[in-house]
């Protein structure tokens, strides 16, 4: 859990006011991170992360310093309130006098203590945290929600977070803003890109959800999973063998004979042979190409809805995939925009009665 947190902290604590992902309803799919071979330039976590600072009194240092101890003093306060009012505390009374002591932690830099500390506690506290998460109406409580609806250890836990992602998606495109802030956004990327069989199902499952068709090419590449290469056999000087497969029969035979003499008599001391005939299955390289199957039911599922049509044809063909993408979903879509944003007759018709 520490190295989960570790990353909402680059999330929470590094929110700035940059612009939207979800602009105007429309999106770069670049954004969600589908490049096949990332850079440092092309990860999620590019610039999510300060620069180490050398001089101890440099500013940002000096703050970062200073925050720290803020943030240590306030763990120490949750953990023995942990320990006080929360764990096998049953008494209702003294678990909600803890609960209240939670609005002492609304900043977002508490949130990846108030995390990680109470992560195991029952169905009311991770309730509390997420109803600070909630009510906070920013992006970075937004980004805090979709964390927990993605990578929280509890599937009901999950469950509930992503309930109220959907809510605050809600509430924000009604309000006129974009449904998912870029940290938001991020935390899917990672999730399909870089998580375990779990999260990269979970965050599928929350793109398909929430319909993300700007996340698709993100969906097409995380449908395959390349394995690292078992090994290098067969190349010089090694020239070895990963593994064999021999279907074939062994016969003994009498290879040789070497005589032995004694008084009077002589005998023959036979060596044994043993000849192997059949076929043998040489492999001198190998890979592993993973099929995530939730994935692939996700993207499936968003391109059939969106296209009007099945797509489930395309299979894991990547490759065909992109095509599909590029030269029929995407012009579909800007046709089907560009007729949505045309007045329709009706509404011309209308005017000219009224003058009439």
């Amino acid at each position: 859990m520490a190295f989960r947190t570790s990353f909402i902290s680059v999330f929470i604590l590094g929110l700035a006011a940059s612009s939207p992902l979800l602009a105007g309803g429309g999106v770069e799919p670049s954004e969600f991170i589908v490049d096949r071979d990332a850079t440092e330039a092309t990860d999620p976590w590019s610039g999510l992360i300060l620069p180490p600072v050398d001089d101890p009194g440099d500013p940002v240092a000096r703050a970062y310093i200073a925050e720290r101890r803020v943030i240590r003093e306030a763990e120490r306060q949750m953990k023995r309130l942990r320990a006080r009012s929360f764990g096998s505390m049953r008494n209702t009374e003294i678990r909600q006098l803890g609960l209240l002591q939670f609005c002492e932690w609304e900043d977002p830099m508490y949130w990846p203590s108030l995390i990680e500390i109470f992560a195991e506690e029952d169905a009311d506290v991770r309730g509390a945290m997420l109803d600070i998460f909630e009510g906070a109406a920013s992006d970075a409580g937004d980004a805090a929600l979709m964390w927990q609806a993605i990578l929280a250890e509890h599937e009901a836990h999950r469950e509930e977070a992503f309930a109220r992602v959907r809510d605050r998606a809600a509430a924000r495109e009604a309000a006129g803003k974009n449904p998912l802030p870029r940290e938001s956004a991020r935390i899917l990327a990672h999730a399909v890109r870089y998580g375990n069989d779990s999260e990269r199902a979970v965050g599928a499952h929350a793109i398909r959800q929430l319909r993300i068709l700007e996340a698709i090419p993100l969906l097409i590449t995380g449908q395959l999973g390349s394995g690292n290469s078992s090994g290098t056999g067969g190349i010089p000087p090694e020239d070895r063998s990963l593994a064999w497969i021999l279907i074939g029969r062994q016969t003994a035979y009498v290879a040789d004979v070497t005589p032995v003499v004694g008084n009077g008599s002589v005998a023959f001391d036979p060596e044994i042979g043993i000849l192997t005939t059949g076929s043998i299955l040489r492999i001198i390289d190998a890979a592993v190409i993973i099929y995530h199957t939730e994935v692939h039911g996700a993207l499936v599922d968003l391109t059939s809805e969106a296209w009007g049509q099945s797509t489930a044809s395309l299979g894991y063909d990547i490759p065909a995939w992109r095509s599909w993408y590029e030269n029929e979903f995407l012009p579909d879509l800007a046709a089907r925009e560009a007729a949505a944003a045309e007045p329709s007759p009706e509404a011309d018709a209308a005017p000219a009665s009224a003058s009439s």
